[in-house]
C-alpha cells in the first residue's frame, strides 16, 4: 500500500509540473503578443494621426511594438505634421534594417535586385501585413510586379503553375545563378530523382546521354544541364523541351 500511495503522489506531483509548464507556456505566447500589439493613442500620441496601426495586422514587425521612436525621429527645427519632411528615419534603409538584421545574411554570389539597391520595402512592409514576412503581397503577384509572368504557356512546370517561386528560387541572396536554391541539376533531381542519370533522354537505346560535366554546344561558356533541354518555367512543348527538333541543336544529322 505504501508503494501505491508514493506511485499516486508522484503522478499528482508530475501532472502539476506538467500545468505549471502549460501556464508559463501560455503565458509567455500572451506576453509577446501583447508586446507587438501597438498601444492606445493615449499612450502613443502618433496614434491620433496614423490610426490604421492600433488596428494588428496578421503579421507585425517586432519595431511596431518597441516604440515608433526605435525607427522614426523628428526633424530638428521643424514642426511636427504641420511641416512636410518633419520627421525622418533614425537611418536610411537599408543600414536602418541591418541595425536588427544580420546584414552578412544578404551578402552573396548571386543578389536579388532589391536586396543589392539596398530596397527592402519593394518587397516588406516595414510596419505590419496580412502577409506573412510582412511581404506587401504574396508570391507570385509579388514576383510579377517585376518579373514576367512564367506560366502562360502550353506547358507549364507544376511550381510555376502554382505561383511556388521559392521553391526553387532563393528570394534574397544565393551561391547559385538565377537565385537557385541549390545548383541546377541536383534542384531537378530532388523532385526527379529518376533522371540523375542521363538514361530518360535514350529510352529504349543502349547508353546515357550527358547531362553534367560536359561543355553544352547550344550554349557557349555553359555546361549541359537540365536546363539544356528543358524550360524550368513552361514551354510550347511537350516535356518542357526548349524547341520543336531540340536534337538539331546540337547534332546535325
Amino acid at each position: 500500500m505504501a508503494g501505491e500511495g508514493m506511485r499516486i503522489k508522484r503522478e499528482v506531483k508530475a501532472k502539476i509540473k506538467i500545468k505549471i509548464r502549460i501556464s508559463i507556456c501560455v503565458l509567455s505566447t500572451v506576453c509577446c503578443l501583447l508586446s507587438a500589439i501597438p498601444v492606445s493613442s493615449e499612450e502613443n500620441p502618433c496614434l491620433l494621426c496614423h490610426s490604421r496601426f492600433s488596428v494588428i495586422a496578421k503579421a507585425v514587425h517586432a519595431p511596431l511594438g518597441m516604440g515608433c521612436e526605435t525607427c522614426h525621429q523628428p526633424e530638428k527645427g521643424m514642426e511636427h505634421p504641420q511641416q512636410k519632411g518633419s520627421m525622418k528615419l533614425v537611418r536610411d534603409v537599408p543600414a536602418l534594417c541591418y541595425g536588427c538584421h544580420d546584414e552578412s545574411k544578404f551578402n552573396g554570389k548571386f543578389v536579388h535586385f532589391p536586396v543589392s539597391m539596398g530596397t527592402c520595402t519593394g518587397c516588406h512592409n516595414p510596419h505590419q501585413s496580412e502577409f506573412s514576412k510582412i511581404l506587401i503581397s504574396v508570391p507570385p503577384n509579388l514576383c510579377y510586379s517585376c518579373h514576367e509572368n512564367k506560366a502562360t504557356k502550353k506547358y507549364v512546370h507544376a511550381p510555376a503553375a502554382t505561383g511556388q517561386c521559392l521553391t526553387c528560387h532563393n528570394s534574397h541572396v544565393s551561391g547559385n545563378t538565377a537565385l537557385l536554391m541549390s545548383p541546377v541539376n541536383k534542384l531537378c533531381t530532388d523532385c526527379h530523382p529518376g533522371h540523375a542519370t542521363g538514361i530518360h533522354i535514350l529510352a529504349g537505346l543502349q547508353g546515357a546521354h550527358p547531362v553534367k560535366g560536359r561543355p553544352d554546344p547550344s550554349r557557349p561558356g555553359r555546361n549541359m544541364s537540365c536546363a539544356s533541354c528543358h524550360d524550368p518555367h513552361n514551354s510550347d512543348f511537350p516535356k518542357l523541351m526548349l524547341q520543336k527538333g531540340l536534337c538539331q541543336r546540337c547534332h546535325k544529322y
